[in-house]
């Protein structure tokens, strides 16, 4: 059996259609250089019981055209609900995501970011440093090295999403309960 195309796909076909009709072009397919330039927020969202099981997430992407990652979760054992995510997307977009959260009755609070690397883990393979876009990582031309220059990262989080080793870590501070610190692989 063979895969059919992403473009072909029902679904793909329908967001595709649907962020059409809303006048907005859809995410996949957007280069990473165009990623970096997207608004991004990491939020934390505490759920009550009554709206723990509420798709909106699905809402989120649907309507407002935004790109999420869950960095944590959690639900307790009286349903109540904690949720780390990272959103991207247009910046009105995503700040009529978050207006939409609260409206539906869920606490959203701000996290803060903060990247490091884990000097032990660097391979000094590069990766990061075309991703960067403002030039906190740069090879030591003497040693070919890559260096972090930590006071000139904005916590974009570019890095850490292609580091091959994880040796970027992106730190939420201010998290849930707890919740939301990477692990280094």
């Amino acid at each position: 059996m063979s895969r059919q195309p992403l473009s072909e796909h029902r679904s793909a076909l329908h967001y595709v259609g649907a962020t059409r009709k809303l006048g907005r072009r859809p995410f996949f397919g957007v280069s990473m250089e165009q990623q970096a330039r997207q608004y991004r927020k990491i939020i934390h969202l505490t759920f009550s019981p009554q709206n723990s099981r509420s798709p909106v997430m699905c809402h989120l992407v649907r309507r407002y055209d935004i790109t999420f990652n869950i960095v944590a979760a959690q639900t307790t054992p009286g349903k109540e609900g904690y949720l780390t995510v990272e959103i991207w997307g247009e910046e009105e977009n995503c700040k009529e995501a978050i207006q939409y959260l609260r409206d539906q009755g869920i606490t959203v609070v701000a996290a803060r970011q903060h990247v490091t690397r884990l000097d032990e883990c660097c391979v000094h393979c590069g990766m990061c440093l075309a991703l960067c876009p403002v030039n906190a990582l740069t090879v030591d031309v003497a040693t070919r090295l890559v260096l972090f220059h930590e006071e000139e990262c904005t916590a974009c989080g570019m890095c850490t999403r292609i580091c091959p080793v994880k040796a970027m870590q992106s730190d939420v501070v201010g998290s849930v309960n707890g919740i939301g610190a990477s692990a280094c692989r």
